[in-house]
């Protein structure tokens, strides 16, 4: 049965909460009610929330835990018009919420703190008649082939940019980061949910996937790098089994559903 976009984020919330304050507790699978984020959040400590940054389609809010408790992030790309796909307006509206997230003044003296990066809004749905409107099918669905095919020349410095500004950064934020993947997952999307410390899929809908062979391209030395280090583990906890599923995954494009993707 699919949730609803409130539902859904609401969960992620409280599970973020758990991870970074109740490290030693397991959170019973009965614990969401359906209810709005509002009601949600007020039964679970989770406080209001803010918006720090909105811009072309990307959104940073900010809710409170309860009082001592720090500060769930939310990092929405909420570009669905054209699938979430990378280019240089996304990448930069992506940086630009990162670097808000690092210096706005509620949080930039602690990391008291943890941050959700969906493709999912806090506003979706919450004020629809509808308590239980269809979630957007992508989180992202990688780099955008259409702006690259027209713009050749300034591709490899469009990948630099997202690699630098936006997988580099998250990948040594100092608190922790989940991704919340509402739908598909292809490429870029997935070297995203790749650079946070979590990943939490839907299973009702969506798919990861390295699409490089299906389309002919070369994986760059930084995706190919990032890959390594999270589904290898570059040697610590790495086995043959993850050497063979990362060899199938950028070899052959396979899409992975949430529970292959496990």
């Amino acid at each position: 049965r699919p949730a609803s976009v409130c539902r859904e984020l609401s969960n992620c919330l409280i599970f973020i909460w758990c991870c970074c304050h109740c490290p030693t507790s397991t959170v019973p699978s009965n614990v969401f009610a359906r209810r709005h984020l509002a009601s949600q959040s007020s039964a679970s400590g989770l406080m209001g929330r803010e918006t720090l940054f909105s811009k072309d389609g990307v959104h940073l809010y900010a809710t409170d835990v309860e009082e001592g408790g720090g500060t769930v992030l939310t990092l929405a790309l909420n570009r669905h018009g054209e699938k979430n796909v990378i280019n240089p307006a996304h990448t930069s509206a992506i940086v630009s919420a990162l670097d808000v997230a690092d210096a706005h003044p509620r949080l930039r003296d602690t990391n008291d703190k943890a941050m959700i990066v969906t493709g999912l809004s806090l506003d979706d749905g919450a004020s629809s008649s509808d308590p239980r409107p269809p979630p957007p099918k992508f989180f992202c669905n990688g780099l955008d082939l259409d702006w690259m095919m027209k713009n050749g020349d300034s591709v490899p410095s469009m990948i630099e940019s997202f690699c630098s500004g936006v997988l580099a950064r998250m990948l040594v934020l100092p608190y922790p980061t989940v991704a919340a993947l509402n739908g598909h997952a292809i490429g870029a999307g997935l070297f995203i949910a790749l650079a946070c410390d979590y990943r939490v899929m839907r299973t009702a809908r969506g798919f990861v996937q390295w699409p490089e062979a299906r389309l002919g391209m070369r994986l760059s030395k930084g995706f190919a790098e990032l890959s390594k280090a999270k589904v290898v583990g570059g040697g610590v906890g790495g086995g043959a089994a993850d050497r063979d599923v990362l060899r199938e995954g950028i070899l052959t494009a396979r899409r992975y559903g949430s529970r292959d993707a496990l």
